[in-house]
């Protein structure tokens, strides 16, 4: 998954620079993974995936164990401080 997380470093730089903050958050009443980052991960991904097999002739790897793998992932992967 070296290719998605040099995607996913990138994507968060971006948007931590410009927002100044994670863009990842956790909704218990709905039990899923949101925000903004994740929206914006989740929007890149179709093109990045095609771009990616493209280019390397391989499939792009992404986290798919269980329905919040790619939201669970970001939270425990993006390193700007949690907001409280």
């Amino acid at each position: 998954m070296r290719a998605f997380e040099v995607l996913r470093k990138g994507l968060a730089d971006a948007y931590q620079s410009a927002k100044g903050r994670r863009g990842i958050t956790w909704n218990e009443y709905g039990k899923k993974w949101g925000g903004e980052f994740v929206e914006l991960v989740r929007a890149v991904l179709p093109l990045a995936t095609k771009l990616a097999e493209k280019i390397s002739g391989r499939p792009l790897r992404i986290p798919r164990q269980g329905t919040h793998a790619l939201g669970k992932y970001l939270d425990m992967h993006t390193d700007a401080p949690k907001k409280k």
